[in-house]
């Protein structure tokens, strides 16, 4: 029988070629397990992605929700040009519906600016706006704006990113915007409909936070400050919501499954100035109801000023969000790096806009139930228990 000796050059040879196998094999075998951990890994840097979609951390098995619905990721990069192959001009004139304008020559997008007490439809058709630009691979600029609020503090002009000397654009996205923004999209709206402003989280997420902070330094105003543990859950039951709005809507208390089991505090936070005797009794029976399946949960409730109710959606580490329809909660949380549970958009348009947003799937009190049940706005405590029942077994 021959025997094989490890020495010399043969012996050299025969190690190194022996080795290099066994390292093959080693690096098949447990390459997945890498490219999970690196899946997996929480991404701090968020300034090193521009305008690339928020990545984010990938969700943990104990942080997924049984009512959650399963998004299919958006995959930017498929889609990206240079601007200098594209022949045609890139035209979507219901755009101007929501005050946004594309010009040609020079080539630019820019906004009509509108600003109401209402935060979050003043901020729809602008970050609508700053999507189209993005996705043309164009300038963004408008004359500024008229507020004192934070929401003065956005940008009023933006210049496309360059990529190895190619300023990107998407125009294939850019005419799907157009042609199919949603089945319900209006751009006055824009919140409504989808397909621009979603490409762009990063750039919501740190610029709203950067003019949060410079209105907060100006004003003498401190951003809240959270333990891991704690979670902010905001409603936006007022008097004109309840079987009345076609947008707002409570939704049932299922949702509440969707907290995690690290959290210990929950800040419920809501305009107490909007409250009703339906709303006070509904709060009431949510926080018997957390007590009873979460034992271990402080409920608390948290109100305060807009600034302040909007800055708590923006850097609590957790947020669940239990009423439809609300932009004041949409454009907070899309700027928050935690993980958010929220009802889908109007419509029931759930797009991708990164792995810690969670789009839940969990009954709503609205018109069309309303109608099937036989369901009228509550006068009395009598007709606030019996909405307030159909939520709890929903």
């Amino acid at each position: 029988m021959r025997r094989i000796i490890f020495g010399g050059r043969f012996g050299n040879r025969f190690a190194r070629r022996f080795a290099r196998r066994l390292l093959i094999i080693i690096m098949v075998v447990l390459s997945p397990f890498f490219l999970l951990r690196l899946y997996n890994s929480p991404q701090h840097n968020l300034l090193g992605f521009r305008n690339l979609i928020f990545i984010g951390r990938r969700p943990q098995s104990h942080l997924r929700c049984v009512n959650e619905i399963p998004v299919i990721q958006s995959n930017l990069s498929a889609y990206a040009v240079c601007k200098s192959q594209i022949s045609k001009p890139l035209v979507c004139n219901r755009l101007s519906e929501g005050r946004i304008h594309v010009s040609t020559n020079p080539e630019k997008v820019d906004w009509i600016p509108f600003v109401s007490n209402n935060w979050g439809n003043s901020l729809s058709p602008y970050w609508q706006a700053r999507g189209a630009a993005f996705l043309m691979g164009s300038p963004f600029s408008f004359s500024g704006w008229n507020t004192p609020t934070w929401i003065g503090f956005l940008p009023v002009s933006v210049a496309p990113v360059s990529s190895n000397s190619c300023v990107k654009a998407y125009p294939e996205l850019f005419r799907r915007m157009c042609d199919d923004p949603g089945p319900e999209c209006d751009m006055v709206y824009a919140h409504k409909c989808v397909g621009a402003w979603n490409y762009i989280r990063n750039q919501i997420l740190q610029e709203t936070r950067s003019a949060l902070e410079r209105w907060a330094q100006l004003n003498n105003e401190t951003k809240p400050i959270f333990n891991p543990s704690d979670m902010v859950m905001y409603d936006r039951c007022s008097e004109d919501n309840t079987l009345y709005h076609p947008e707002y809507a409570p939704i049932g208390f299922s949702a509440f499954k969707c907290i995690p089991k690290i959290v210990t505090v929950l800040y419920h936070v809501y305009d107490e100035a909007q409250t009703t005797l339906f709303c006070d009794a509904l709060r009431k029976e949510q926080t018997k109801y957390l007590k009873a399946i979460r034992p271990d949960i402080a409920v608390i409730p948290s109100r305060g000023s807009a600034w302040k109710d909007f800055a708590k959606l923006v850097y609590a580490p957790y947020v669940l969000v239990i009423s439809t329809g609300s932009t004041f909660a949409l454009w907070a949380t899309l700027a928050n790096v935690g993980h958010v549970w929220i009802p889908p958009l109007y419509g029931g348009m759930t797009p991708d806009v990164g792995s810690n947003y969670h789009w839940i799937n969990t009954p709503v009190l609205n018109l069309s139930i309303g109608k099937k049940f036989n369901f009228t706005k509550p006068r009395d405590i009598s007709g606030a228990n019996k909405l307030i029942e159909w939520l709890r077994n929903a």
